[in-house]
């Protein structure tokens, strides 16, 4: 074979294997600013959390400090310590579902009493209404105003008796559900009781003197100025 044949064959192999190799290109400058750019940005943002995280704990400190101010702040004794402690002594108390030491006993004896009282009162207002008794809040036409006896003392002993009744019970028993079953009962018996002294005022010309000489409806007057959070004045 000649070798002009030789030469050019070397020459067709040898373009051959250059185009098949892969090109290689320097990086752009402008890749690596950007990724410069991209790490100064990260950096600047986990500069500013930690800024923010401090300034959140330096305002957590702060608010701890003005706590811890105000719980020594004023003169002992007269800041009004005894509420604070009795009002935790009586959450503590709900949460615990019973007063420690005293609970069953205060259960044992206000519930049963409570029953009893209610049931004398329930007696003593049914003798003392006799014939006017019905359980219609609406007067007959017949009735009569009765203010003496148990009624010198309460204007619904029957209702009174009947709220002691179901108390006394819900606490003996000591059911949450009769409670508030009972606190439902004296909610009813209340607007039932506005009903009937509408009634009243317009039947008995002297049913509004009796109202202001007899101010309890459920529970004597007397005994509710008795309290010792009552003010008298």
């Amino acid at each position: 074979m000649p070798s002009s044949h030789r030469l050019t064959r070397k020459n067709d192999q040898e373009s051959q294997v250059r185009v098949g190799l892969p090109k290689y290109t320097l990086p752009s400058t402008a890749l690596f600013q950007l990724e410069d750019e991209s790490e100064l940005n990260n950096a600047g943002t986990e500069t500013e959390t930690a800024k923010e995280k401090k300034g959140d704990g330096s305002k957590i400190t702060e608010r701890i400090a003005k706590i811890y101010d105000n719980l020594n702040s004023g003169e002992f004794g007269k800041r009004g310590e005894a509420y604070f402690v009795l009002q935790a002594a009586l959450v503590l108390c709900i949460l615990y579902g019973n007063i420690p030491l005293l609970g069953d006993v205060i259960t044992f004896v206000l519930g049963p009493c409570l029953a009893v009282a209610g049931c004398a009162v329930i007696v003593l207002g049914l003798k003392e209404l006799g014939t006017n008794l019905s359980p219609w809040p609406a007067a007959t036409e017949d009735s009569s105003l009765v203010k003496e006896g148990i009624y010198g003392e309460l204007r619904h002993p029957i209702y009174a008796g009947l709220l002691y009744l179901c108390l006394g019970v819900s606490i003996w028993s000591g059911s949450a559900m009769r409670v508030l079953l009972t606190g439902a009962l004296w909610y009813l018996l209340e607007k039932k009781c506005n009903f009937e002294e509408k009634m009243l005022v317009e039947k008995f010309d002297e049913y509004e003197d009796y109202q202001l000489d007899v101010g309890g409806k459920f529970v004597p007057e007397r005994l509710v100025e008795a309290m010792p959070w009552v003010d008298s004045d």
